[in-house]
């Protein structure tokens, strides 16, 4: 330090500040004989600005003196003491243990990924699987069964699932595709299927359910004409949903092939 202060002083000045953020945490202390430091004099300050002119540093008020890890409260330092930023359990220390990390010290790749695809195998059939997922950018699950093609769904920040059955859709189903559990609360606004070859037959007819039950008036299921590729409709019988709600799809009449459906918000 270049200049000594009271217990009371927010102005902290030091022979350089160089390398100095615009806010930290430092700590202050005298020097043993030995150069160690003497424990009894450590007080952590924590400042919010920097001036290099004046190779100062400033604090807002009393309450960025004498900070957790203190010997004591805040207390009277001299021209010469020494004025370091330490790695300490109280600061910094945890901040960057927990930069990719969960509590338990466990890398959390959610912080990382922008993408994630989970996927199980499961004997001759290929690959399957209900996957449960919390609700994170980008992550995606997806199941195969048999012949038929890959299946599987999106979930995005707002919650707009997106069932995937990839291949012809030659008969009706109740499981086409995994279980999809809901983790918020939302509402949605319109379904929406695209098929990437036209529907043969008199139509495509599709039933989203929610907790088993259609959200759908009977008469008005989510279905593509014969010859068609698109449908959509905001005729929604049940629009809101829950956490802890989960959703299933269900061919009713099959017909066209690689289908997105798509729950929008």
């Amino acid at each position: 330090m270049a200049g000594g202060i009271s217990a009371s002083d927010l102005s902290i000045q030091l022979n350089s500040v160089s390398g100095l953020g615009s806010e930290g945490v430092g700590v202050i202390y005298q020097k043993d004989s030995d150069g160690n430091p003497v424990a009894s004099s450590i007080e952590f300050v924590h400042w919010v600005g920097v001036n290099s002119g004046t190779n100062t540093i400033t604090l807002t008020d009393t309450g960025d003196r004498g900070l957790a890890g203190s010997a004591n409260s805040a207390q009277a330092h001299s021209s010469g003491d020494t004025f370091e930023v330490w790695i300490h359990s109280n600061y910094f220390l945890r901040d960057w243990a927990l930069i990719n990390h969960a509590q338990d010290g466990t890398h959390d790749p959610t912080t990382i990924l922008r993408q994630m695809t989970l996927m199980g195998i499961s004997g001759a059939s290929g690959l399957r699987g209900d996957m449960i997922v919390s609700i994170i950018d980008g992550i995606r699950a997806v199941a195969q069964s048999g012949v038929s093609g890959m299946r599987g769904f999106i979930l995005s920040k707002k919650l707009n699932p997106v069932f995937t059955v990839r291949g012809a859709v030659s008969q009706a189903t109740t499981t086409i595709a995994p279980l999809l559990p809901l983790p918020q609360s939302g509402e949605w606004a319109f379904a929406a299927v695209i098929s990437r070859l036209p529907v043969s037959g008199s139509s495509l007819l599709l039933d989203i359910n929610k907790n088993l039950s259609s959200i759908f008036d009977a008469g008005n299921r989510l279905s593509i004409p014969g010859g068609g590729t698109y449908a959509s409709t905001a005729s929604l019988a049940t629009k809101a949903f829950a956490k802890g709600d989960f959703l299933t799809l269900d061919i009713d009449n099959p017909g066209g092939s690689d289908l997105t459906v798509i729950l929008g918000e």
